[in-house]
Protein backbone atom coordinates (compact mmCIF):
# COMPACT_ATOMS: atom_id res chain seq x y z
CA UNK A 1 0.00 0.00 0.00
CA UNK A 2 1.41 3.35 -1.10
CA UNK A 3 -0.03 6.63 0.11
CA UNK A 4 0.19 9.89 -1.81
CA UNK A 5 -0.22 13.38 -0.43
CA UNK A 6 -0.41 16.92 -1.69
CA UNK A 7 -1.12 20.33 -0.18
CA UNK A 8 -3.48 22.84 -1.74
CA UNK A 9 -3.56 26.58 -1.17
CA UNK A 10 -7.12 27.90 -1.04
CA UNK A 11 -8.65 31.36 -1.26
CA UNK A 12 -12.39 31.90 -0.75
CA UNK A 13 -13.13 28.26 -1.51
CA UNK A 14 -11.03 28.20 -4.71
CA UNK A 15 -7.68 26.50 -5.13
CA UNK A 16 -4.95 28.89 -6.22
CA UNK A 17 -2.12 26.34 -6.06
CA UNK A 18 -1.09 22.86 -5.01
CA UNK A 19 2.21 21.02 -4.56
CA UNK A 20 3.64 17.74 -3.30
CA UNK A 21 7.40 18.39 -3.28
CA UNK A 22 7.57 19.10 0.46
CA UNK A 23 10.53 17.86 2.50
CA UNK A 24 8.53 16.54 5.45
CA UNK A 25 4.94 16.59 6.62
CA UNK A 26 3.04 16.15 9.89
CA UNK A 27 -0.74 16.15 10.30
CA UNK A 28 -2.66 15.93 13.58
CA UNK A 29 -6.41 15.98 14.14
CA UNK A 30 -8.32 15.79 17.41
CA UNK A 31 -12.02 15.62 18.27
CA UNK A 32 -13.13 18.96 19.77
CA UNK A 33 -9.47 20.07 19.83
CA UNK A 34 -7.04 22.09 17.73
CA UNK A 35 -5.16 20.08 15.13
CA UNK A 36 -2.42 21.24 12.79
CA UNK A 37 -0.55 20.66 9.54
CA UNK A 38 3.22 21.16 9.63
CA UNK A 39 5.34 21.00 6.47
CA UNK A 40 8.78 22.07 5.27
CA UNK A 41 9.73 23.17 1.77
CA UNK A 42 12.69 24.82 0.12
CA UNK A 43 12.83 28.54 0.84
CA UNK A 44 13.16 29.02 -2.94
CA UNK A 45 9.90 27.19 -3.65
CA UNK A 46 7.60 28.88 -6.13
CA UNK A 47 4.68 28.67 -3.68
CA UNK A 48 6.43 30.90 -1.11
CA UNK A 49 4.67 34.14 -2.20
CA UNK A 50 1.29 32.54 -1.42
CA UNK A 51 2.26 31.02 1.95
CA UNK A 52 1.61 34.08 4.08
CA UNK A 53 -0.11 34.69 7.41
CA UNK A 54 -3.65 33.16 7.52
CA UNK A 55 -3.26 31.37 4.17
CA UNK A 56 -5.74 28.46 4.04
CA UNK A 57 -4.04 25.11 3.46
CA UNK A 58 -5.65 21.72 2.84
CA UNK A 59 -4.02 18.28 2.97
CA UNK A 60 -5.26 15.65 0.50
CA UNK A 61 -4.45 11.95 0.76
CA UNK A 62 -4.95 8.80 -1.27
CA UNK A 63 -3.90 5.17 -0.95
CA UNK A 64 -3.91 2.09 -3.14
CA UNK A 65 -7.62 1.48 -2.56
CA UNK A 66 -8.60 5.03 -1.55
CA UNK A 67 -9.23 7.92 -3.95
CA UNK A 68 -8.14 11.40 -2.94
CA UNK A 69 -10.01 12.80 0.06
CA UNK A 70 -9.59 15.82 2.35
CA UNK A 71 -7.55 14.66 5.37
CA UNK A 72 -6.91 17.93 7.20
CA UNK A 73 -7.19 21.69 6.77
CA UNK A 74 -6.29 24.93 8.52
CA UNK A 75 -4.63 28.31 8.09
CA UNK A 76 -1.01 29.31 8.57
CA UNK A 77 -0.08 30.92 11.87
CA UNK A 78 3.61 30.03 12.12
CA UNK A 79 6.53 30.28 9.67
CA UNK A 80 10.16 29.53 10.43
CA UNK A 81 13.18 29.91 8.16
CA UNK A 82 16.28 27.81 8.79
CA UNK A 83 19.43 26.70 6.98
CA UNK A 84 20.45 23.10 6.31
CA UNK A 85 23.99 22.24 5.13
CA UNK A 86 22.70 19.92 2.40
CA UNK A 87 19.26 21.26 1.50
CA UNK A 88 20.04 24.94 1.96
CA UNK A 89 17.37 27.38 3.14
CA UNK A 90 14.17 25.77 4.43
CA UNK A 91 10.77 27.22 5.30
CA UNK A 92 8.65 25.36 7.87
CA UNK A 93 4.97 26.32 8.11
CA UNK A 94 2.38 25.32 10.71
CA UNK A 95 -1.30 25.67 9.83
CA UNK A 96 -3.75 25.26 12.73
CA UNK A 97 -7.25 23.80 12.58
CA UNK A 98 -10.01 26.46 12.61
CA UNK A 99 -11.14 25.29 16.05
CA UNK A 100 -8.33 27.64 17.08
CA UNK A 101 -10.72 30.53 16.34
CA UNK A 102 -12.92 29.38 19.23
CA UNK A 103 -9.98 29.68 21.62
CA UNK A 104 -9.62 33.39 20.76
CA UNK A 105 -12.98 34.33 22.27
CA UNK A 106 -14.47 34.32 25.77
CA UNK A 107 -18.11 34.42 26.81
CA UNK A 108 -17.87 38.19 27.27
CA UNK A 109 -21.36 38.68 28.69
CA UNK A 110 -21.96 39.70 32.27
CA UNK A 111 -23.00 37.04 34.73
CA UNK A 112 -26.71 36.31 34.72
CA UNK A 113 -27.38 37.58 31.17
CA UNK A 114 -30.25 35.35 30.02
CA UNK A 115 -29.51 33.25 26.89
CA UNK A 116 -26.02 34.72 26.64
CA UNK A 117 -24.14 33.56 29.76
CA UNK A 118 -27.06 32.03 31.66
CA UNK A 119 -29.08 29.19 30.12
CA UNK A 120 -31.91 27.38 31.90
CA UNK A 121 -33.69 24.25 30.66
CA UNK A 122 -32.22 24.42 27.15
CA UNK A 123 -30.79 21.83 24.75
CA UNK A 124 -27.01 21.41 24.68
CA UNK A 125 -26.83 22.06 20.93
CA UNK A 126 -28.87 25.25 21.33
CA UNK A 127 -26.51 26.53 24.03
CA UNK A 128 -23.39 25.72 21.97
CA UNK A 129 -24.60 27.47 18.82
CA UNK A 130 -25.95 30.47 20.74
CA UNK A 131 -22.57 30.94 22.44
CA UNK A 132 -20.79 30.97 19.07
CA UNK A 133 -23.31 33.30 17.42
CA UNK A 134 -23.07 35.93 20.15
CA UNK A 135 -19.32 35.76 20.77
CA UNK A 136 -17.63 35.21 17.38
CA UNK A 137 -19.97 36.41 14.61
CA UNK A 138 -21.60 39.68 13.58
CA UNK A 139 -24.10 39.28 16.43
CA UNK A 140 -21.35 39.71 19.04
CA UNK A 141 -22.09 43.42 19.51
CA UNK A 142 -21.27 45.72 22.38
CA UNK A 143 -24.45 47.63 21.58
CA UNK A 144 -26.41 44.44 22.39
CA UNK A 145 -24.76 43.99 25.79
CA UNK A 146 -21.47 42.17 25.08
CA UNK A 147 -18.49 43.75 26.79
CA UNK A 148 -16.91 44.49 23.39
CA UNK A 149 -17.57 43.75 19.72
CA UNK A 150 -16.37 40.18 19.14
CA UNK A 151 -16.96 39.51 15.45
CA UNK A 152 -14.01 37.48 14.09
CA UNK A 153 -13.46 39.46 10.89
CA UNK A 154 -10.54 37.41 9.51
CA UNK A 155 -12.99 34.76 8.26
CA UNK A 156 -16.68 34.61 7.51
CA UNK A 157 -18.25 32.70 10.40
CA UNK A 158 -21.39 30.69 9.81
CA UNK A 159 -23.41 28.51 12.21
CA UNK A 160 -25.29 25.40 11.10
CA UNK A 161 -29.05 25.47 11.59
CA UNK A 162 -30.11 24.41 15.08
CA UNK A 163 -31.53 20.86 15.31
CA UNK A 164 -32.23 21.09 19.10
CA UNK A 165 -30.29 17.92 20.00
CA UNK A 166 -28.90 16.85 23.34
CA UNK A 167 -30.33 16.84 26.87
CA UNK A 168 -32.06 19.77 28.57
CA UNK A 169 -29.67 21.42 31.06
CA UNK A 170 -28.97 24.58 33.04
CA UNK A 171 -25.61 26.13 32.14
CA UNK A 172 -23.69 29.18 33.39
CA UNK A 173 -20.46 30.29 31.71
CA UNK A 174 -19.80 34.00 32.03
CA UNK A 175 -16.20 35.02 31.13
CA UNK A 176 -15.15 31.43 30.34
CA UNK A 177 -13.03 30.67 27.27
CA UNK A 178 -15.35 29.78 24.38
CA UNK A 179 -13.46 26.66 23.26
CA UNK A 180 -13.19 25.29 26.80
CA UNK A 181 -16.88 26.02 27.36
CA UNK A 182 -17.85 24.09 24.24
CA UNK A 183 -15.59 21.19 25.29
CA UNK A 184 -17.41 21.04 28.64
CA UNK A 185 -20.77 21.11 26.86
CA UNK A 186 -19.74 18.17 24.68
CA UNK A 187 -19.11 16.15 27.86
CA UNK A 188 -22.50 17.03 29.36
CA UNK A 189 -24.38 16.53 26.10
CA UNK A 190 -22.33 13.54 24.84
CA UNK A 191 -21.56 15.13 21.51
CA UNK A 192 -18.86 16.78 19.43
CA UNK A 193 -18.34 19.91 17.35
CA UNK A 194 -16.15 21.04 14.49
CA UNK A 195 -15.37 24.03 12.28
CA UNK A 196 -15.57 22.95 8.63
CA UNK A 197 -14.65 24.87 5.43
CA UNK A 198 -17.49 27.05 4.22
CA UNK A 199 -17.03 29.31 1.15
CA UNK A 200 -14.87 32.21 2.38
CA UNK A 201 -14.66 31.04 5.97
CA UNK A 202 -15.83 28.27 8.28
CA UNK A 203 -19.09 26.84 9.58
CA UNK A 204 -19.67 25.61 13.14
CA UNK A 205 -21.39 22.22 13.33
CA UNK A 206 -22.64 20.09 16.21
CA UNK A 207 -22.62 16.27 16.12
CA UNK A 208 -24.86 14.28 18.41
CA UNK A 209 -23.22 11.21 19.98
CA UNK A 210 -19.86 11.31 18.18
CA UNK A 211 -18.03 13.25 15.49
CA UNK A 212 -17.92 10.31 13.09
CA UNK A 213 -20.03 7.24 12.33
CA UNK A 214 -20.98 4.25 14.45
CA UNK A 215 -18.95 1.42 12.87
CA UNK A 216 -18.79 -0.76 15.97
CA UNK A 217 -20.46 -3.65 14.14
CA UNK A 218 -18.22 -3.54 11.07
CA UNK A 219 -14.76 -2.38 12.19
CA UNK A 220 -12.91 -4.58 14.71
CA UNK A 221 -9.36 -4.15 16.01
CA UNK A 222 -7.77 -7.32 17.38
CA UNK A 223 -4.39 -9.01 17.43
CA UNK A 224 -5.76 -12.03 15.60
CA UNK A 225 -7.04 -9.79 12.80
CA UNK A 226 -3.53 -8.46 12.17
CA UNK A 227 -4.44 -4.78 12.47
CA UNK A 228 -2.91 -4.00 15.89
CA UNK A 229 0.45 -4.69 17.52
CA UNK A 230 2.17 -4.05 20.85
CA UNK A 231 -1.02 -3.84 22.97
CA UNK A 232 -0.77 -2.40 26.50
CA UNK A 233 -3.65 -2.53 29.00
CA UNK A 234 -3.71 -0.62 32.31
CA UNK A 235 -6.19 0.24 35.08
CA UNK A 236 -5.50 3.31 37.25
CA UNK A 237 -7.73 4.49 40.12
CA UNK A 238 -5.24 6.89 41.68
CA UNK A 239 -6.90 10.07 40.36
CA UNK A 240 -10.52 8.87 40.47
CA UNK A 241 -13.08 10.95 42.36
CA UNK A 242 -16.55 9.55 42.92
CA UNK A 243 -18.43 12.19 44.97
CA UNK A 244 -18.77 15.84 43.92
CA UNK A 245 -20.06 18.38 46.44
CA UNK A 246 -20.88 21.52 44.45
CA UNK A 247 -21.20 24.81 46.33
CA UNK A 248 -23.36 27.48 44.74
CA UNK A 249 -24.50 30.89 45.95
CA UNK A 250 -25.29 31.84 49.54
CA UNK A 251 -23.49 31.67 52.88
CA UNK A 252 -23.56 29.30 55.82
CA UNK A 253 -26.72 27.24 56.18
CA UNK A 254 -28.33 29.21 53.34
CA UNK A 255 -25.74 28.16 50.77
CA UNK A 256 -27.10 26.16 47.82
CA UNK A 257 -25.21 22.84 47.72
CA UNK A 258 -25.65 19.82 45.42
CA UNK A 259 -24.14 16.37 45.94
CA UNK A 260 -23.52 14.14 42.91
CA UNK A 261 -22.34 10.55 42.78
CA UNK A 262 -20.12 9.10 40.05
CA UNK A 263 -20.64 5.79 38.27
CA UNK A 264 -17.61 4.27 39.99
CA UNK A 265 -18.80 4.93 43.52
CA UNK A 266 -18.90 2.12 46.06
CA UNK A 267 -18.45 1.87 49.83
CA UNK A 268 -14.81 0.94 49.18
CA UNK A 269 -14.34 3.63 46.52
CA UNK A 270 -15.58 6.81 48.23
CA UNK A 271 -13.54 9.88 47.19
CA UNK A 272 -14.96 13.37 47.75
CA UNK A 273 -14.27 16.62 45.90
CA UNK A 274 -15.64 20.11 46.63
CA UNK A 275 -16.30 22.38 43.63
CA UNK A 276 -16.68 26.16 43.91
CA UNK A 277 -19.52 27.23 41.61
CA UNK A 278 -20.84 30.50 42.99
CA UNK A 279 -21.61 31.69 39.46
CA UNK A 280 -24.35 29.02 39.16
CA UNK A 281 -27.74 30.05 40.56
CA UNK A 282 -29.91 26.95 40.06
CA UNK A 283 -29.72 23.50 41.63
CA UNK A 284 -29.98 21.86 38.20
CA UNK A 285 -26.93 23.84 37.08
CA UNK A 286 -24.95 22.70 40.13
CA UNK A 287 -25.89 19.10 39.38
CA UNK A 288 -24.77 19.42 35.74
CA UNK A 289 -21.44 20.87 36.87
CA UNK A 290 -20.92 18.00 39.32
CA UNK A 291 -21.81 15.36 36.72
CA UNK A 292 -19.42 16.89 34.20
CA UNK A 293 -16.57 16.94 36.71
CA UNK A 294 -17.09 13.30 37.72
CA UNK A 295 -17.19 12.19 34.09
CA UNK A 296 -13.72 13.69 33.60
CA UNK A 297 -12.36 12.15 36.81
CA UNK A 298 -13.36 8.52 36.47
CA UNK A 299 -10.90 5.66 36.84
CA UNK A 300 -8.57 5.50 33.87
CA UNK A 301 -8.89 2.35 31.81
CA UNK A 302 -6.22 2.58 29.13
CA UNK A 303 -5.66 0.28 26.18
CA UNK A 304 -3.02 1.41 23.71
CA UNK A 305 -1.66 -0.27 20.61
CA UNK A 306 0.09 0.36 17.31
CA UNK A 307 -2.17 0.42 14.27
CA UNK A 308 -1.28 -1.83 11.34
CA UNK A 309 -2.73 -0.80 8.00
CA UNK A 310 -4.21 -3.79 6.16
CA UNK A 311 -6.37 -4.10 3.07
CA UNK A 312 -9.34 -5.10 5.23
CA UNK A 313 -8.91 -2.23 7.72
CA UNK A 314 -7.59 0.99 6.17
CA UNK A 315 -7.59 4.45 7.68
CA UNK A 316 -9.44 6.76 5.32
CA UNK A 317 -11.57 3.93 3.90
CA UNK A 318 -12.91 1.72 6.68
CA UNK A 319 -12.58 4.14 9.61
CA UNK A 320 -12.07 7.86 10.20
CA UNK A 321 -11.57 10.36 13.01
CA UNK A 322 -14.47 10.35 15.47
CA UNK A 323 -15.81 6.92 14.48
CA UNK A 324 -17.10 4.41 16.99
CA UNK A 325 -15.32 1.06 16.58
CA UNK A 326 -14.89 -2.22 18.47
CA UNK A 327 -11.68 -3.50 20.08
CA UNK A 328 -10.86 -6.94 21.45
CA UNK A 329 -8.66 -6.72 24.53
CA UNK A 330 -6.21 -9.66 24.31
CA UNK A 331 -5.72 -9.59 28.10
CA UNK A 332 -9.39 -9.82 29.06
CA UNK A 333 -10.77 -11.23 25.77
CA UNK A 334 -13.58 -8.68 26.03
CA UNK A 335 -14.86 -6.79 23.01
CA UNK A 336 -15.60 -3.20 23.95
CA UNK A 337 -16.69 -0.15 21.92
CA UNK A 338 -14.27 2.75 21.63
CA UNK A 339 -14.02 6.08 19.84
CA UNK A 340 -11.19 7.32 17.62
CA UNK A 341 -10.45 10.69 19.25
CA UNK A 342 -7.27 11.67 17.39
CA UNK A 343 -5.31 10.73 14.29
CA UNK A 344 -1.74 11.56 13.31
CA UNK A 345 0.19 11.21 10.05
CA UNK A 346 3.94 11.66 9.78
CA UNK A 347 5.80 11.67 6.47
CA UNK A 348 9.59 11.99 6.67
CA UNK A 349 12.24 11.86 3.92
CA UNK A 350 13.05 8.37 2.62
CA UNK A 351 10.49 6.77 4.96
CA UNK A 352 6.92 5.50 4.47
CA UNK A 353 4.11 7.43 6.08
CA UNK A 354 3.34 6.58 9.71
CA UNK A 355 -0.33 6.63 10.78
CA UNK A 356 -1.32 6.49 14.45
CA UNK A 357 -4.69 6.83 16.16
CA UNK A 358 -5.79 7.28 19.77
CA UNK A 359 -8.94 5.69 21.14
CA UNK A 360 -11.06 6.44 24.21
CA UNK A 361 -14.17 5.04 25.84
CA UNK A 362 -15.66 8.54 25.47
CA UNK A 363 -16.29 10.42 22.18
CA UNK A 364 -13.79 13.11 23.27
CA UNK A 365 -10.12 13.04 24.39
CA UNK A 366 -9.30 12.74 28.09
CA UNK A 367 -6.61 15.42 27.73
CA UNK A 368 -6.47 17.85 24.82
CA UNK A 369 -3.07 18.16 23.17
CA UNK A 370 -1.29 21.41 22.23
CA UNK A 371 -1.63 22.34 18.57
CA UNK A 372 2.10 22.15 17.78
CA UNK A 373 4.24 19.36 16.33
CA UNK A 374 5.22 17.14 19.25
CA UNK A 375 8.62 16.09 17.92
CA UNK A 376 10.23 18.39 15.41
CA UNK A 377 12.03 16.35 12.79
CA UNK A 378 15.70 17.21 12.33
CA UNK A 379 16.96 16.49 8.83
CA UNK A 380 20.24 14.55 9.14
CA UNK A 381 23.42 16.00 7.74
CA UNK A 382 25.69 13.50 5.92
CA UNK A 383 29.02 13.12 7.72
CA UNK A 384 32.05 12.32 5.52
CA UNK A 385 33.98 9.20 6.55
CA UNK A 386 37.13 9.63 8.60
CA UNK A 387 40.21 8.82 6.45
CA UNK A 388 42.24 5.84 7.57
CA UNK A 389 45.92 6.52 8.45
CA UNK A 390 48.33 5.05 5.90
CA UNK A 391 51.22 2.96 7.32
CA UNK A 392 53.45 3.90 4.37
CA UNK A 393 54.05 7.21 2.65
CA UNK A 394 51.41 7.76 -0.02
CA UNK A 395 52.50 7.21 -3.57
CA UNK A 396 51.90 9.85 -6.21
CA UNK A 397 48.54 9.44 -7.82
CA UNK A 398 48.48 8.85 -11.57
CA UNK A 399 47.06 11.55 -13.76
CA UNK A 400 43.46 10.59 -14.40
CA UNK A 401 42.40 10.00 -17.97
CA UNK A 402 39.56 12.29 -18.98
CA UNK A 403 36.33 10.38 -19.36
CA UNK A 404 33.75 11.75 -21.76
CA UNK A 405 30.66 12.96 -19.98
CA UNK A 406 27.52 11.24 -21.24
CA UNK A 407 24.50 13.48 -20.87
CA UNK A 408 21.69 11.89 -18.85
CA UNK A 409 18.66 10.57 -20.66
CA UNK A 410 15.78 13.00 -20.08
CA UNK A 411 12.99 11.63 -17.94
CA UNK A 412 9.69 10.92 -19.69
CA UNK A 413 7.07 13.63 -19.41
CA UNK A 414 4.48 12.49 -16.88
CA UNK A 415 2.27 15.55 -16.88
CA UNK A 416 1.02 18.05 -19.42
CA UNK A 417 1.95 21.06 -17.29
CA UNK A 418 5.50 22.25 -16.56
CA UNK A 419 6.96 22.95 -13.15
CA UNK A 420 6.23 26.29 -11.61
CA UNK A 421 3.23 28.54 -11.22
CA UNK A 422 1.52 29.08 -14.55
CA UNK A 423 0.32 32.52 -15.60
CA UNK A 424 -3.35 33.27 -15.85
CA UNK A 425 -6.30 32.68 -13.54
CA UNK A 426 -6.18 30.18 -10.65
CA UNK A 427 -5.66 27.42 -9.85
CA UNK A 428 -1.90 27.89 -10.07
CA UNK A 429 0.10 24.68 -10.27
CA UNK A 430 3.46 24.25 -8.53
CA UNK A 431 4.02 20.54 -9.15
CA UNK A 432 3.24 17.68 -11.49
CA UNK A 433 -0.53 17.83 -11.16
CA UNK A 434 -3.03 17.97 -13.95
CA UNK A 435 -6.51 17.37 -12.51
CA UNK A 436 -7.65 19.69 -9.70
CA UNK A 437 -9.81 18.26 -6.91
CA UNK A 438 -13.33 19.60 -6.46
CA UNK A 439 -13.26 21.75 -3.32
CA UNK A 440 -13.73 20.75 -0.58
CA UNK A 441 -15.08 17.21 -0.11
CA UNK A 442 -15.28 15.55 -3.55
CA UNK A 443 -13.17 12.47 -4.28
CA UNK A 444 -10.57 12.63 -7.05
CA UNK A 445 -9.22 9.44 -8.62
CA UNK A 446 -6.90 10.59 -11.40
CA UNK A 447 -4.15 12.42 -9.51
CA UNK A 448 -0.69 10.94 -8.92
CA UNK A 449 1.34 13.41 -6.94
CA UNK A 450 3.80 11.27 -5.01
CA UNK A 451 5.60 9.77 -8.02
CA UNK A 452 7.44 12.99 -8.78
CA UNK A 453 8.30 13.48 -5.12
CA UNK A 454 9.66 9.94 -4.84
CA UNK A 455 11.71 10.38 -8.01
CA UNK A 456 13.07 13.67 -6.70
CA UNK A 457 14.05 12.19 -3.32
CA UNK A 458 15.60 9.14 -4.97
CA UNK A 459 17.64 11.40 -7.25
CA UNK A 460 18.82 13.46 -4.28
CA UNK A 461 19.83 10.30 -2.43
CA UNK A 462 21.84 9.02 -5.39
CA UNK A 463 23.60 12.38 -5.81
CA UNK A 464 24.47 12.49 -2.10
CA UNK A 465 25.82 8.92 -2.20
CA UNK A 466 27.86 9.65 -5.31
CA UNK A 467 29.31 12.82 -3.78
CA UNK A 468 30.18 10.91 -0.62
CA UNK A 469 31.95 8.22 -2.68
CA UNK A 470 33.95 10.79 -4.64
CA UNK A 471 35.11 12.53 -1.44
CA UNK A 472 36.19 9.20 0.01
CA UNK A 473 38.21 8.30 -3.07
CA UNK A 474 39.92 11.68 -3.12
CA UNK A 475 41.10 11.11 0.43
Amino acid sequence: MTSSYYLSIDYHGVQIGRFSDFIDLQSYREVNGIGFISFSISADHLAIPDLVHLTKVSLWRKDTLIPYYLENYGFILSRKWSFHPTLGRILTCIAVHPNWILSTRIVAWKSGTIDRSKFTNQRVETIAKTLLLYNATGLALASAGRIRDGNYVAWDMNVEANAFRGPLIDYFCSYYNLLETLQKLSVIGVGAFDMVPYVAGYEFRWYDGQLGTDRSTTVFFAVEFGNIANPVYSLDNRTEETIAIVGGQGEGAARNVAVRQGSGYSITNDVEKFLYATYIVTTAGLESEGDRYLLNHKSISSFTFDVIQSYSCLYGLHYFLGDKISIRNPFTQLITPAFIVSSSISLLPFEPDNITISVSNNPWPTNYQPYIPTDEYVIPVPVPPTPRPSPVPPTPRPVPIPVPVIPPVPAPVIATRPWGRLPGPPPYVYGWLDVPPVYPFEYIETLAVSDKRKAYLAKQAKLAAKEKEIKYKRQ
